[in-house]
């Protein structure tokens, strides 16, 4: 409101002037002591952060050797697991190709002769038209 022509300064205006015509006293009457003040503020400043950019560096570098353990124990790791997979690899390729066998065999046995001639051999299944022959092993002649 004070920015209006011919208004009433606030109580509010008036305590902040009255506050800057303080502190620029404050500031005159100080002179030299603010500026020997100021130097020792400096320079504490300027120590602190000397102590702050050790501490960023000092952290990295903690960061940094982490890192580097860490890895050199991941690539021997890395490299079994991966001697590992090819074995499996190979494992698997033999089984596919044992498996593709078995499959072969299995169709084979589903065919209806070599149900048959399966069922001969292992049951003793003759058909009505065939005879078992046996042999009788001859025993040893006796020399009188």
């Amino acid at each position: 409101m004070s920015a209006l022509p011919n208004s009433i300064p606030s109580p509010r205006d008036r305590r902040s002037k009255q506050q800057l015509a303080q502190r620029r006293q404050l500031s005159k009457n100080q002179g030299g002591a603010d500026k020997a003040q100021s130097k020792v503020t400096s320079a504490h400043d300027h120590k602190a952060r000397v102590w702050e950019s050790g501490l960023v560096l000092g952290m990295n570098a903690v960061l940094i050797g982490t890192a580097i353990v860490t890895l050199a124990n991941l690539v021997p790791y890395q490299l079994t697991q991966r001697e590992k997979l090819k074995e499996i690899s190979r494992e698997e390729s033999q089984v596919a190709q044992s498996l593709q066998e078995l499959q072969e065999t299995y169709k084979r046995s589903q065919s209806p002769e070599t149900a048959q001639r399966i069922a001969q051999e292992q049951g003793s299944l003759m058909k009505a038209d065939q005879l078992k022959v046996f042999q009788v092993p001859q025993s040893p002649q006796r020399v009188q």
